[in-house]
């Protein structure tokens, strides 16, 4: 569970992400759903991805994933993970600075942002 779906008219593409809901896992014959935290990559898109609510986790290959797959209908948190652009700080003469400088085509980004319908850029 590494990768993620989503509607590339909301979420960023290629970005990382942290997802945190309940996923399904084979133990012997038994199927059950447990908590799911983990780190994953916003990879893919799909027909029936069509909105901020829903996220697809790639559950693998095989049978194995096929059964897990068809059985993952969870509500969860998304959250996106972003580099912040360094603030201002204020050197010992009293003269405001940035440690790093702004090339001015990059875009301003959120540390954080947990997916709610809203889009991912402070613009």
């Amino acid at each position: 569970y590494r990768s993620i779906a989503t509607d590339k008219a909301v979420f960023p593409r290629g970005c990382l992400a942290f997802v945190k809901t309940k996923m399904p896992f084979l133990r012997g014959q038994a199927i059950s759903d447990q908590n799911f935290d983990s780190f994953a990559l916003d990879q893919d898109t799909g027909g029936a991805i069509r909105s901020a609510g829903r996220t697809d986790v790639f559950a693998g290959t095989g049978p194995e994933a096929e059964l897990l797959a068809g059985r993952t209908n969870a509500e969860g948190r998304l959250y996106y993970i972003f580099v912040k652009e360094p603030a201002a700080v204020s050197s010992s003469d009293g003269q405001a600075g940035t440690s790093v400088a702004r090339s001015a085509a990059s875009p301003k980004y959120p540390t954080l942002y947990q997916g709610s319908g809203r889009k991912y850029r402070d613009d």
